[in-house]
């Protein structure tokens, strides 16, 4: 878990490794839940978002006065029909059980004898106040249906909530959708148009956009991971001495981003050479590790290390990083169109060597 980059859970364990501010914001997010506030978190994918609604459910179920609070992945759900089901089912009206017919057996067999019809296509029926009416209604059943502490609100957590589906509950039936006893908190990938085009807009009482990291909430980031590290983790003791120039080398970054760097620097010491890295290192290594994976950011640091002008069949970097000449080739030039290192010609043979710096 030192270095993954799944998302934290509500257990007590990944709790423990939840930066504060993070801690703060769903906090007050579940303050604003609970005074009945409809709540958009919009993030790029890896800002954390799904972090953060995973500790906001948490501190809001451990609250009474609730008659449900459920979190829904509605990643799958592209069609606002489809999510519509799934909503229902989760508030106890579940449509998708299989129903049970007779079937007169005269009839199959002349079902089976009848010629296949040409293929039509059927057109879904367009969405309706009926489909959104039918989470209402089961919304307030289950409101009604739980007295326990005077409980009559429902909170819906939806994550990777996708622009479609959401302007069209949330905008085109943002009234009937009011009518529920719900209180929705949706996140949704910042880089899609449409959560906040009116009237959806007014529908979300509080936004929060989630941004860069701070410098020191990337290294409370890692801290936390290495403080909580075996003993005799291995990662944990080669990014330990290497965390401050780490956290220096990035630009604004977002959490996906500290473990993508922190992971390539990792990758690229497991020659067994000591883990030292420059401002500007860590950054590289990150680079190359988007551009290609694990390899890409090992192949980097070779060829740092290495200390000379290498070509894709290079004995020294196919004995070190035990790939083909094709893959190496193939590295080298994803490298050289990332900016990372840059080809010259040596009689008839193509040489690379790293840039000293990048863009």
């Amino acid at each position: 878990m030192l270095l993954s980059q799944r998302p934290l859970t509500g257990s007590d364990p990944d709790q423990q490794l939840v930066m504060a501010s993070t801690r703060e914001l769903a906090d007050s997010i579940a303050r604003a839940a609970v005074r009945g506030r409809n709540v958009l978190v919009l993030g790029h994918r890896g800002s954390g978002r799904t972090t953060l609604l995973n500790v906001v459910h948490r501190r809001l179920s451990e609250r009474r006065g609730w008659a449900l609070v459920q979190r829904v992945d509605c990643g799958p759900w592209q069609d606002t029909r489809d999510l519509l089901v799934v909503l229902a089912a989760v508030l106890g009206d579940d449509s998708r059980n299989p129903t049970v017919r007779q079937v007169d057996p005269m009839e199959s067999a002349m079902r089976r004898m009848m010629p296949l019809r040409p293929y039509e296509e059927v057109s879904p029926p367009p969405l309706s106040e009926v489909h959104v009416n039918r989470v209402v209604a089961a919304a307030g059943r289950r409101a009604r249906s739980d007295h326990s502490d005077g409980a009559s609100r429902i909170a819906l957590i939806l994550d990777n909530l996708q622009p479609d589906p959401s302007w069209e509950l949330f905008g085109q039936f943002r009234d009937t959708v009011w009518q529920a006893p719900i209180v929705w908190i949706a996140g949704g990938d910042a880089s899609g148009d449409g959560y906040l085009a009116p009237p959806a807009d007014s529908f979300w009482e509080r936004q929060v956009h989630l941004g860069p990291l701070s410098t020191s909430d990337a290294e409370e980031m890692l801290r936390r991971r290495i403080d909580a590290a075996e003993p005799d983790d291995p990662d944990a003791a080669r990014l330990r001495p290497a965390l401050p120039s780490l956290v220096d080398s990035l630009r604004e970054p977002i959490p996906r981003d500290v473990l993508v760097t922190a992971n390539a620097l990792i990758d690229a010491s497991d020659s067994g050479a000591a883990v030292g890295v420059g401002p500007g290192d860590a950054h590289r290594l990150g680079l190359a590790h988007e551009v290609g994976g694990r390899s890409a950011a090992t192949l980097l640091y070779e060829l740092e290390t290495l200390g000379r002008p290498a070509h894709a069949g290079d004995p020294e970097l196919v004995r070190r990083l035990a790939l083909s000449r094709s893959r190496l080739s193939t590295l080298l030039a994803d490298l050289e169109e990332a900016g990372l290192v840059e080809r010259f010609g040596q009689g008839r043979r193509v040489l690379y060597r790293p840039k000293a710096t990048t863009s």
